[in-house]
């Protein structure tokens, strides 16, 4: 009986592992991969059960809880089904039920939804209400335990929106989706030429099916601590780019196309590499086709390295050792991201149309922009192939690989704002659309959707970023800079790009409902905001406004400095960021925004930078800081503008209290927004 049951188990695995690679060649017809589709989805939803929602939440296991939640979960992807079937050619056997399922679809897809979130709506009020949250989990980590059960219930409620989009929801279309055929291949290498040297044929087999499985297993549990909850959040972000990966790069190199994505983006398909290189190599000399030659490869290793080096560097993550890289390696990469930089074959773009269904990043190819620098390519390549390598190998403390891992970052960083754009451009307009329907549950769901898609991707970069800065990066500052203080400094910064971000989704949130006067809301809810922390956290001091004598002596002269401060950003052209036609409209406007700046930089940042700095290298920090939390409005030319500012209002801030330098920095603003507004368009 058992050999019976486990013929059969092989011969299922068997037959879903060749399903896969007939579906990564593009050969499976609609039919049975639709069969594989319906297989790898409750293998998935099981797999999703079985590892336990609630042990991730809660810390220990509960069934009946884990059976909603996955339901719940399930009734969620209900869409990507139809989105899977729409995108479809042609179907043969199942094609009177899919047929069924699409003239069904808004009615299957409205209740699918609305049930999923009540039955949210309930997990939640029985967690926060009645279910013990242990310490060693995820609500744990965040310590909902601490605060009233309102709260609590607001916390879980929002937790468990986390884990229905970015765990469930993505995860799954990851793994069942878009990446599952090429998880098998890559298996099947692994497997067959590594793991049955050591193992029977029957054991290979089975791990090629789990081999997904226990990716996601140990995903997961990042979740449970904490302390690893940064590396949760960046493991996140490299399935992202795994994922894109497989449906954007590779097709892009060769030619094989995912009908999935590809066919809704037919107005912007590519050409695949092979075929743009074979046509460009026709008619040219030999020595022109290794020119040719060498800027392909090069903008195909770069292309790669950007999505698979986080891959191949989370493991030194998790492990906390420094990420290393051979010496041959270092010096094919940083020569290859020069002359991706002279001759760029790719080009990153947002997706924007909403009529597609999807959203992210479109990789397109460019044909090469031929200059008198191609026919010296291959000279390029190697001079600085060979400058690097001599380098590192005669002075062996210079760290290459740092050097090439702050370079990979740079194009990551831009494919990630790129995405993050795409994001929070379909759902905005998504939400818009639906907006004024009776779809009470499933605005709610967006917006909840839309505000953790605003939170996770920047910080969940910066988070990574860190990681790899604190590992490889930190030992190159001087031995005289403490380590503990550039932690501190860090976590400041995350928290006031999360501040950042939180303003920037209640803005987006208010654009969408068409509220007006939304500047002056966000403005106004940021105040309140500010005020409340000392009660809502004892570790920001109570606010200090400098009030006496001798300070309000001293505010004539704050006005004169504050107009004198003014001419920087004038001539600099800073860009505004509100605009009206009412004096009065902008002296509100502006007397809020120089109250909520100079709480936030020049009272609570610059008076904890003190704690951990003198007060001269505070000020630069705080300074700094502040120029770069207007990158959005900001360019090179007025980046020192905006720091010198910062100094400045920061030594009124220190001499002269909190008061004085609200008025510098409303009476700047105001005579900046005021020439703009209304001299210069006269």
């Amino acid at each position: 009986m058992m050999r019976a049951k486990r013929i059969f188990e092989d011969f299922l695995l068997f037959a879903l592992i060749i399903l896969n690679v007939l579906d990564f060649v593009e050969v499976l017809s609609e039919d049975l991969d639709f069969v594989k589709k319906m297989i790898s989805w409750t293998m998935m939803i099981y797999l999703l059960y079985h590892l336990g929602f609630t042990k991730i939440l809660l810390g220990y296991k509960d069934k009946p809880m884990d059976i909603g939640l996955v339901f719940a979960y399930t009734l969620f992807i209900i869409k990507d089904l139809f989105f899977y079937i729409s995108t479809a050619s042609e179907f043969h056997i199942f094609e009177g039920l899919t047929r069924f399922l699409m003239i069904h679809e808004p009615f299957l897809s409205y209740w699918s939804f609305n049930i999923a979130a009540i039955l949210i709506f309930m997990i939640s009020i029985r967690i926060a209400f009645n279910k013990k949250i242990q310490e060693k989990s995820l609500l744990g980590a965040i310590r909902t335990y601490d605060y009233q059960k309102i709260i609590r219930f607001v916390m879980v409620f929002l937790a468990l929106s986390f884990i229905a989009y970015f765990i469930f929801m993505m995860v799954f279309q990851w793994f069942t989706i878009v990446i599952d055929a090429p998880l098998v291949m890559i298996a099947i290498v692994y497997y067959f030429f590594a793991s049955r040297r050591f193992h029977g044929v029957d054991d290979v087999l089975h791990k090629i099916a789990n081999f997904g499985e226990n990716i996601l297993e140990k995903f997961i549990e990042l979740f449970h601590r904490k302390e690893t909850l940064p590396l949760a959040f960046a493991s996140l972000l490299i399935l992202h780019l795994l994922s894109d990966f497989f449906v954007f790069v590779v097709p892009s190199i060769i030619a094989i196309k995912d009908s999935l994505y590809h066919n809704v983006l037919q107005g912007s398909s590519n050409e695949p590499l092979i075929s743009m290189f074979l046509k460009d190599m026709k008619g040219l000399d030999i020595f022109s086709i290794i020119n040719l030659s060498t800027i392909y490869l090069s903008n195909i290793i770069l292309i790669i390295s950007i999505f698979l080096i986080p891959l191949i560097i989370i493991k030194d993550l998790y492990t906390k050792s420094r990420i290393r890289f051979s010496n041959i390696f270092d010096s094919i990469l940083l020569s290859s991201f020069a002359i991706y930089f002279l001759f760029p074959i790719y080009k990153f773009v947002s997706i924007k149309n909403i009529a597609t269904g999807i959203s992210g990043v479109n990789i397109l190819t460019l044909p090469i922009k031929k200059g008198f620098l191609f026919d010296y390519s291959i000279y390029i390549f190697l001079a600085i192939f060979l400058s690097i390598y001599a380098l590192s190998k005669l002075f062996k403390k210079i760290d290459i690989t740092t050097i090439t891992l702050t370079f990979m970052l740079i194009p990551l960083f831009n494919y990630i704002n790129k995405y993050f754009d795409s994001t929070v451009y379909y759902y905005s307009n998504y939400i818009k659309t639906i907006l004024h329907i009776d779809l009470i549950f499933i605005v709610m769901f967006l917006f909840i959707f839309l505000f953790w898609i605003v939170m996770f991707y920047w910080p969940s970069i910066i988070l990574l970023t860190y990681e790899i800065f604190r590992l490889n990066h930190i030992h190159l500052l001087p031995d005289k800079i403490d380590k503990d203080k550039m932690h501190k400094l860090a976590t400041i910064i995350i928290g006031l790009i999360i501040l950042y971000l939180m303003t920037y989704y209640l803005s987006s949130a208010l654009y969408i409902l068409e509220v007006p006067h939304i500047e002056f809301i966000y403005v106004l809810v940021i105040a309140i905001f500010v005020l409340m922390m000392p009660k809502i956290n004892e570790s920001f001091e109570k606010i200090d406004y400098g009030f006496n004598k001798k300070n309000i002596l001293f505010f004539p002269l704050t006005m004169i400095l504050g107009s004198l401060l003014s001419f920087g950003p004038i001539y600099f052209r800073e860009i505004l960021r509100f605009e009206t036609n009412s004096v009065f409209t902008l002296t509100i406007f502006l007397i809020f925004v120089a109250f909520n700046e100079e709480i936030i930089y020049r009272h609570y940042l610059l008076d904890f930078l003190e704690k951990i700095y003198s007060f001269k290298s505070a000020l630069i920090i705080q300074a700094i800081i502040f120029a770069c939390m207007h990158f959005p409005y900001m360019n090179i030319r007025n980046f020192f503008s905006l720091a010198i500012f910062g100094v400045i209002v920061g030594l009124i801030r220190k001499k002269r209290g909190l008061f004085n330098s609200m008025i510098a920095h409303f009476v700047t603003n105001f005579i900046l927004y005021y020439y703009f507004l209304f001299i210069l368009r006269v």
